[in-house]
C-alpha cells in the first residue's frame, strides 16, 4: 500500500502514519526522504497550513489544531501589520545566517524520528528509510553537496 505525501515534512509524515499507516499493521514502512523533508518541519506554512509540532520539555506537542482552512487565514491578513511581516523576514534571515535555523531543525528532527521509529517499532515492523537525493545531487559530487540534511540522515541511519 502505497501512503506516501507529496510535499510533507517528516512532522507531518508523523502524523499521518500514527492516524493512517499504523492502523493496518504494516510488516515493512518505508519511508522516502529528501532533504527538504527536514525543512518542511520547521514551515509553519507553505501552500497551506498545517499540524504544528514544536517542542515542550523535551517532548512533541501538536498545535494549531484544528488546522485553519485558508479562508480563516486570509480573513486574519486584513487585521496584520505588514511592517510585522518585514520584520519576520529579516528575522529568520538573521537566524538563518547564525545556524539557529539548522539547530532547531535537527533538534525538532530528532525528536521526530524518534517518536516516529519508536511506533513502528512498537506493531514490531521493519523500517526502510530510502534517501531521494535533491536535483542538485544529481550532478555534483558527494563532497560537493551534502547538506546539513543530508548529514542528518547519514547518522539516522
Amino acid at each position: 500500500m502505497n501512503f506516501g505525501v507529496s510535499g510533507y515534512g517528516i512532522d507531518q509524515i508523523l502524523l499521518y502514519m500514527e492516524d493512517t499507516v499504523l492502523p493496518y499493521r504494516p510488516e515493512v514502512v518505508v519511508m522516502g526522504f529528501v532533504r527538504d523533508d527536514m525543512r518542511r518541519i520547521i514551515w509553519r506554512f507553505r501552500h497551506h497550513s498545517k499540524p504544528l509540532l514544536v517542542q515542550r520539555d523535551n517532548q512533541l506537542v501538536v498545535t494549531n489544531v484544528p488546522v485553519p482552512d485558508n479562508e480563516t487565514i486570509l480573513a486574519r491578513e486584513k487585521y496584520r501589520l505588514r511592517s510585522w511581516d518585514i520584520l519576520n523576514v529579516i528575522w529568520d534571515r538573521i537566524r538563518w545566517r547564525l545556524g539557529h535555523f539548522e539547530a532547531d531543525m535537527l533538534k525538532l528532527g530528532d525528536l521526530i524520528m524518534a517518536r516516529l521509529l519508536a511506533e513502528i517499532d512498537t506493531i514490531g515492523a521493519q523500517v526502510v528509510l530510502v534517501y531521494l537525493p535533491h536535483s542538485e545531487g544529481l550532478y555534483l559530487t558527494y563532497d560537493q553537496f551534502y547538506s546539513i540534511e543530508e548529514q542528518y540522515f547519514d547518522r539516522l541511519c
